[in-house]
């Protein structure tokens, strides 16, 4: 907004920080309570969206800080001897496994109880401009099957394409990155998605969210979403009593 712009007295604005958190965390309330896939990937799409503007305004390359902490993740819990075997495979399937060895070995020698932050130094990744886009085209093809008709408007859309869950998790790892923290909703999902569906370990001993994933996976499936919204409620109560200067129990 431009410096002259008047509002009028008493009224609300909204930032666009604010906008796509509260898009971010709706998003992960659907999630929970098993709504419709399409709409949470529009609402998905539209936090991710501006979150990863916002990002880029910072003079940031999103795709390539994703890779490089996604590969960091990955070495690092190798190194911690906490990434599933499963996972391993899979790496090695893919080709990636090399590359992860080696920075494997740089972390160990920069100390694995070094949070990503503090290891993002150790190597930087550079994406080719026509990989960048062809990333992005396949990256964006449902969300603009979901906001347009201009365009191909009676192409279908393959069911097996919609997964909010890839631009839930973007988006979570974005706002971190932008406010080095999480609300109580993307941390329960996090939790949820990393911890208990992936397997893997927490960075660092955490008494409160290891006993929230021993929860969610004592939990049958069918009630982990009524579940987890009931840890995001606990986590927004610890938080304003936080606040308030209460004391708050483990």
């Amino acid at each position: 907004m431009g410096d002259n712009v008047s509002w009028p007295k008493g009224s609300v604005q909204i930032l666009k920080l604010a906008a796509a958190q509260r898009q971010l965390d709706a998003a992960i309330r659907m999630t929970f309570s098993a709504e419709d896939e399409l709409a949470i990937t529009t609402v998905a799409a539209a936090a991710y969206g501006i979150l990863k503007g916002l990002k880029e305004k910072r003079g940031r390359k999103v795709l390539a800080d994703e890779w490089r902490d996604n590969l960091l993740g990955v070495a690092r819990s190798f190194v911690r001897g906490t990434l599933p075997e499963s996972e391993i495979a899979s790496l090695k399937e893919s080709g990636v496994w090399p590359a992860v060895e080696t920075i494997a070995e740089q972390i160990r020698a920069e100390g694995p109880n070094k949070t990503i932050s503090e290891l993002r130094s150790i190597f930087e990744v550079r994406i080719p401009n026509q990989t960048e886009r062809q990333h992005w085209t396949a990256f964006n093809r449902v969300q603009n099957f979901l906001k347009h008709a201009d365009r191909d408007h009676d192409a279908p859309l393959a069911a097996a394409e919609i997964k909010p869950v890839h631009l839930i998790l973007a988006a979570c790892s974005i706002y971190f990155d932008l406010m080095g923290h999480l609300t109580p909703e993307m941390e329960v999902w996090s939790l949820q998605e990393l911890h208990v569906n992936r397997g893997l370990a927490l960075s660092r001993p955490d008494r409160l969210r290891e006993k929230m994933i021993s929860a969610l996976r004592a939990a049958d499936e069918t009630l982990r979403g009524e579940l987890a919204m009931e840890l995001i409620a606990i986590l927004k109560t610890r938080a304003r009593e936080r606040k308030n200067g209460g004391k708050n129990e483990s």
